[in-house]
């Protein structure tokens, strides 16, 4: 941890999670704490960044979120359709470090 602060390690990593400005944005607010120990999950499909997304609401962090001490490139993006299964998709892409240091990206989709 102390590298990562002091800038010798490259953070590398991605939020897998929306952190919203206030818990009163997230789509679930309204339905909790429930009455007698139930809890009607409303929501939906809009559940996490989803929610935020389908809301325009601003949030902290959105998903995918991270910090590096580089830059990097995406490019070659190509979805095709994965024969053995109808409803699958294949994504490939080419990311390049284009910083002055040592770094990992992490595409997410």
């Amino acid at each position: 941890m102390a590298d990562v602060l002091f800038g010798r390690a490259n953070p590398s990593s991605r939020l897998a999670e929306t952190i919203p400005l206030r818990l009163e944005d997230t789509p679930s607010h309204l339905h909790f704490p429930g009455e007698g120990s139930r809890v009607r999950y409303g929501e939906g499909q809009f559940v996490g960044y989803r929610g935020f997304d389908a809301l325009g609401t601003e949030v902290a962090y959105p998903f995918g979120h991270g910090l590096s001490y580089t830059s990097f490139e995406v490019t070659g993006l190509e979805v095709t359709a994965d024969d053995g299964d109808r409803e699958g998709l294949a994504a490939t892409d080419t990311v390049t470090n284009t910083g002055h240091r040592a770094g990992r990206a992490v595409v997410q989709a």
